[in-house]
């Protein structure tokens, strides 16, 4: 297996979709492909000349860096100041995900001249990958209710047509959006090419996981009742407010709310492999992350963001945007418990599993820094093999939607696990671990 090219990445389960590599390539012999719910890279051989650039800026083949040797104070990264926050603009407000801090920000920051270019989504279809698209001052809407760029979309998103740009343009300033793994494939995309970096903007936002494409095919094979589904809102606050029910379009012109437990009980099973692995969930590397307000502070059925400036770049930004938002300052230790971080931590563990079991082809692949590991990581062997069985069900829905039903159907009857078949797991996995 080729590690010179991001082949590697796809056949080992560490893609996340960002499409940084396919425009960074001099050969243009990367293209992206639909399998088991994910876009992957497929390299054409005849034209790769194993440059490896590809490679380089694979953010599926890093983790993110460390600060300090306690998982806490990894996933809590570099802070300058936190605020729970919501944009002025009612309209805006009522029709974003949350609190409509991104938009403000983007809109704020591109009306004032300060940045030149945002790349930013404008569908709610997931029948083809997701990318996002380059707007400007005079892409800006004055009527948010018509607008189809705010929410979030919680699917993978292909950055390339900002990897083209950047690179076709260096000197302009851009704005950046984008989940943990994307956002550090496009910093180092600015580290090879040697960009300056003051350039751009990295909003940030917190990310929990993903959900694979195969999840919209399977809310409309569930609620789609022979009509065809159009597009979808993850979040809408139309029906209950913040944190907000599922909506579903139809192609009749008709609609449907689903209660939000709807998209929280299929993350498990629709989650791509490589987000086990990551647990960046505030985005460390951001200029400042933004992420629903959980923390119990300045709540509203209208919605609020929970903001994290981490850099004097996103200091700068704020401020030149601030008068749009209204916000007030919370304790970032509120957030360990407000978005689990506890929970989140023994993603560190099954990165450290997917790196040893990778051991005699991974090389120089940094899924997980060793000094974050304060348990044995194969005591997460077992559940490591849960997750991935979940994971695998959703990934192969489309192909064979039967697995993934049966799983629910179980999991919906509450039988208990036989108990002979738990000891014989958990004797399975006690003596893995001696053996390793």
């Amino acid at each position: 297996m080729d590690k010179k090219n991001v082949t590697f990445t796809a056949e080992n389960g560490l893609c996340c979709s960002c499409g940084v590599c396919k425009n960074v390539c001099p050969k243009a012999c990367i293209r992206y492909e639909r399998q088991n719910g994910m876009f992957l890279p497929r390299v054409d051989a005849e034209k790769c000349v194993k440059c490896g650039l590809c490679a380089s800026v694979c953010p599926g083949l890093t983790s993110a860096p460390a600060t300090g040797d306690k998982p806490l104070n990894a996933m809590f990264g570099t802070i300058l100041a936190s605020f729970n926050a919501w944009s002025r603009d009612e309209v805006l407000r009522h029709v974003s995900a949350s609190g409509g801090v991104v938009t403000t920000l983007v809109t704020e920051l591109l009306r004032k001249g300060l940045y030149d270019a945002a790349f930013t989504l404008d569908t709610y279809s997931y029948e083809d990958q997701l990318k996002t698209r380059k707007i400007t001052r005079e892409d800006l809407s004055d009527s948010w209710d018509q607008s189809s760029f705010p929410k979030s979309r919680y699917l993978p998103v292909s950055h390339e047509e900002a990897v083209r740009y950047i690179i076709e343009n260096p000197g302009c300033r851009v704005i950046l959006i984008a989940s943990p793994c994307a956002l550090r494939g496009l910093q180092e995309l600015i580290r090879v090419r040697r960009l300056d970096r003051e350039n751009y903007l990295f909003i940030g936002l917190f990310c929990d996981g993903v959900f694979n494409y195969n999840v919209y095919d399977y809310y409309a094979d569930r609620f789609g009742e022979g009509k065809q589904l159009t597009a979808l809102h993850f979040k809408n606050k139309e029906s209950g407010g913040w944190p907000g029910n599922m909506k579903l379009f139809y192609a009749d012109g008709s609609t449907r709310y689903l209660d939000k437990k709807e998209r929280a009980g299929m993350k498990e099973y629709f989650m791509p492999e490589r987000c086990l692995y990551c647990a960046d969930k505030l985005n460390v590397c951001a200029d400042l992350s933004v992420g629903d307000n959980y923390t119990g502070m300045d709540s509203s059925p209208l919605g609020s963001n929970s903001v994290l400036i981490r850099t004097e770049r996103g200091q700068t930004a704020w401020e030149a945007a601030c008068d749009s938002l209204e916000f007030h300052p919370f304790p970032a230790s509120a957030l360990e418990k407000a978005q689990y971080l506890s929970g989140r931590s023994r993603r560190f563990y099954y990165a450290a599993l997917k790196q040893m079991k990778m051991k005699k082809k991974s090389g120089g692949i940094a899924l997980c820094d060793p000094r974050l590991l304060q348990d044995d990581p194969w005591d997460y062997e077992r559940a490591l093999y849960y997750d991935m069985q979940k994971a695998k069900a959703g990934a192969r829905y489309r192909e064979n939607p039967a697995e993934l039903n049966i799983m629910l159907a179980h999991q919906a009857s509450g039988k208990r696990p036989n108990p002979v078949k738990s000891f014989a797991e958990r004797a399975y996995f006690a003596i893995k671990r001696r053996i390793k």
